[in-house]
């Protein structure tokens, strides 16, 4: 038997491992996870980015929206976003090189009656941004992605609590 072919087979052979034990944890890939069917229908106040974002990912998960609270199993509130920026740091110019952008959420969730299953909570996402003089194009974009990447990383920590809370 050849060397590399060996090597090939323990390599798949510690793949198959992997994959094994990693699926015998529990692990899930991002947005795998699944939401209790009790939560359906849920009705999503807010008409933000993040609410925009939770209404998709819960349709993507199978769950029905409902048009109002009185139709809903679950309500969630995103009862308020703010976005913002500081400058970190400046060069010798005085010229901005680094901002901290942060995304603010905050939430709720209940049933339709009002009994409260997550009270109001409020996320505080945080990101450094480096702004160089030398690439010039592309730094608003670059901002813009990294504020949804902030509203996505939002969704997934309001349905983390809600996957937790709501049983």
């Amino acid at each position: 038997m050849s060397t590399p072919f060996l090597r090939a087979q323990l390599a798949f052979l510690g793949g198959c491992l992997l994959a094994l034990g990693l699926s015998g944890c529990g692990f899930e890939l991002r947005g795998t996870a699944t939401l209790p069917e009790s939560l359906s229908p849920t009705f999503v106040e807010g008409g933000g980015p993040v609410a925009k974002l939770l209404r998709r990912r819960l349709e993507a998960y199978g769950r029905a929206l409902a048009p109002t609270p009185q139709g809903a199993k679950s309500v969630i509130r995103i009862r308020q976003e703010n976005s913002r920026s500081r400058v970190l740091s400046v060069n010798q110019e005085g010229k901005v090189i680094a901002y901290e952008l942060s995304y603010q959420v905050s939430f709720s969730a209940s049933t339709p009656e009002g009994s409260e299953k997550i009270p109001p909570q409020t996320l505080d996402l945080v990101r450094d941004y480096v702004n160089p003089d030398t690439q010039v194009l592309g730094k608003q974009l670059e901002a813009d992605l990294i504020y949804s990447d902030l509203q996505e990383d939002a969704v997934q920590r309001i349905l983390q609590q809600v996957r937790t809370r709501w049983q």
